[in-house]
């Protein structure tokens, strides 16, 4: 493939907004809509700028688009991620509570460090392009151990010097999520891992899968990247586990139907679905047939309050 040099600059906000309006896009408040390129990128707005252009290929805006138009996709985006983080923030901690609980009363506290409990070949991400060994994983707790950032690993070597390294439930506490699903993934037993998911309601395969798919969009979202249309590379596996939901495979609503289900179980009185709904409500061009949902979505069990 020929490929050329990149020879496009870096233009002012001003030539930004009369590009826009060259391109058909109305702005009835110029001062409103320069601030918002000033504290917005350009280029983070432009992901949204493609619902409303004609095609891939022309740029052009579709008739009566304003840049109100796109903001408020942007901002819906912004307010349905924080959404997400937030349960996903729950289900995270709950596997590093589950993790260290149930692997620490039947294999002592730096279970983390034997081998017992994990599968004899340790294995990474089966989509992961590097292999991530046990012996990285070491790395990285000797890496948690010698800097100290956090207080509670500082405080306990001032205060011990035996063992060597803290119990698990510190370390669990520093490690990524990504490691952290890792670990879970190389328990060797069945037994364990039943375990350890009892708190989650779904057998140990499904949450596995489950896992990979929530580690890939809690990264989206903590990168602040859009989510709202996004076609998702890891799907869970055994998605009849959930029950029955009529929506289209890899978009978000089939994510936020599993996140949902995974919530019912580690907090059934939480009110995250009724906060999506009342989001969804929010906004009178809700951008649902790009999410997955279907026109009759209100009609879907899951969804009712």
């Amino acid at each position: 493939m020929y490929k050329q040099t990149f020879a496009k600059t870096s233009i002012p906000v001003e030539k930004q907004i009369e590009l826009l309006q060259q391109r058909g896009l109305r702005i009835d408040d110029l001062i409103k809509a320069k601030h918002r390129l000033n504290t917005v990128s350009y280029y983070r707005l432009s992901a949204y700028f493609k619902s409303f252009q004609i095609s891939k290929e022309n740029h052009n805006f579709k008739p009566n688009t304003c840049f109100d138009d796109i903001w408020h996709l942007y901002v819906f985006d912004r307010e349905l991620r924080l959404q997400v983080l937030d349960v996903l923030e729950r289900i995270e901690i709950t596997l590093r509570t589950a993790l260290s609980n149930k692997m620490s009363e039947k294999y002592g506290t730096l279970w983390y460090l034997s081998k017992q409990p994990f599968a004899a070949k340790w294995s990474s991400h089966k989509n992961s392009k590097s292999n991530t060994p046990y012996t990285h994983l070491k790395k990285d707790i000797e890496d948690i151990c010698c800097r100290k950032k956090e207080d509670f690993i500082k405080h306990y070597y001032d205060k011990y010097n035996e063992p060597i390294y803290p119990p698990s439930w510190m370390i669990i506490e520093c490690l990524s999520f990504g490691k952290c699903t890792s670990l879970f993934r190389n328990i060797a037993t069945l037994e364990d891992k039943k375990a350890i998911c009892q708190i989650f309601g779904y057998h140990p395969r499904v949450i596995e899968s489950t896992l990979e798919a929530m580690r890939y969009t809690r990264n989206v979202c903590a990168h602040h990247a859009r989510l709202w249309n996004r076609w998702f590379v890891y799907t869970p596996k055994h998605l009849n586990a959930f029950g029955e939901f009529k929506t289209k495979p890899r978009s978000l609503h089939e994510q936020l139907f599993i996140i949902g289900k995974l919530l019912q179980t580690i907090s059934p009185n939480s009110l995250w679905k009724t906060r999506l709904y009342k989001l969804f409500e929010k906004y009178e061009q809700f951008p649902g047939p790009a999410m997955g949902f279907t026109n009759n979505w209100r009609e879907d069990p899951f969804w009712e309050l």
